[in-house]
């Protein structure tokens, strides 16, 4: 990426009729293109049946044989330049009504270079430094408060996981009426958490927002401690985030967390090797208390979320206000 900042200079109400045109494009063009695969397979088993008409045995009158194979010829011609025809017409129809990638407005190009987020987090995983969200609303509700609504609902929802994680202690047990957690015996340092809620907390939302930052901070810690002495794939190997969404209509979700742990590779008061300078991380006084790494890493990723939201929400209410 270079570090040009992504600043798109479009106009939103084109960009819009831009989208529309296109998408009338697209509705044309679908039967034409449809056509097209159509012929083609039809195409296909009409010239391998001509290929094979004289050993098929099927034609033993050799004036009937020579008329099928004229009239499969014809076919096959027939059905070729309609394809050339079609596809021709479509060409045509791109070039003349769809709208060229090079417009100014085109945001599509514009993200194409942007400046890297100067985060030493999220920049490693090619976030940008800035992006523009655009809010289009038919109902009585000004997009502005949208915006603040949505991120206030998603802090409460991470404030509600952030209530379960606070709960955790290194034991397997029931914590709330709607959520448990698992500390394998097989795996240690792997810390599941299973979320059986139909009301409050949103699964996939929440499931790649947590996974994601989990990631970013653990990889920035295994960075920062293991980069100088090569063991940093390693140590990735010790290392896991995901979430599962087990069946679309049921309210269930189970996040999955693990860390090297403490006593392989540690991520947290981690000990200064002959000839090195220590270098503490910044997040090394956050939940110090706690002994088990993985847990701690995922208490200090639900912070780091919920100040990067209440930041973005203080921006959101200041830009309504304007």
């Amino acid at each position: 990426k270079t570090e040009k900042e992504f600043n798109p200079k479009y106009d939103i109400k084109q960009q819009i009729a831009n989208s529309i045109k296109n998408l009338e494009l697209d509705y044309k063009l679908d039967p034409i293109l449809s056509d097209i695969e159509v012929s083609k397979a039809i195409l296909g088993p009409t010239q391998e049946y001509l290929n094979n008409i004289d050993a098929s045995g099927f034609f033993t009158d050799a004036s009937m044989l020579a008329a099928k194979k004229e009239e499969i010829t014809q076919r096959i011609g027939t059905l070729t330049a309609h394809i050339k025809e079609l596809e021709e017409l479509s060409r045509q129809m791109e070039s003349s009504e769809r709208n060229p990638p090079e417009l100014s407005h085109d945001p599509v190009r514009d993200q194409q270079e942007y400046r890297r987020s100067t985060d030493p987090i999220l920049g490693r995983y090619d976030n940008p430094e800035r992006f523009v969200l655009s809010i289009t609303y038919n109902g009585h509700m000004w997009p502005g408060l949208i915006w603040v609504k949505a991120i206030e609902t998603l802090i409460a929802k991470v404030e509600k996981f952030k209530t379960i994680v606070n709960n955790i202690q290194d034991v397997s047990k029931r914590l709330t009426e709607r959520a448990s957690v698992i500390f394998s015996a097989d795996r240690p340092g792997q810390l599941q958490i299973l979320i059986d809620d139909n009301k409050d907390i949103e699964t996939h939302t929440l499931g790649n927002l947590i996974k994601s930052h989990y990631v970013y901070l653990l990889d920035h810690l295994i960075e920062h401690h293991y980069s100088d002495n090569n063991k940093y794939a390693e140590v990735w190997q010790h290392c896991f985030s995901n979430y599962d969404v087990g069946h679309p209509l049921i309210p269930q979700i189970t996040l999955t967390f693990k860390a090297p742990g403490r006593e392989s590779f540690p991520l947290f008061n981690v000990p200064v090797v002959t000839g090195t300078k220590p270098r503490p991380s910044q997040f090394e006084i956050y939940y110090d208390t706690d002994t088990n790494e993985t847990l701690r890493i995922l208490k200090i990723t639900v912070d780091v979320i919920l100040q990067r939201l209440e930041s973005l929400l203080t921006e959101a209410r200041a830009l309504n206000t304007q």
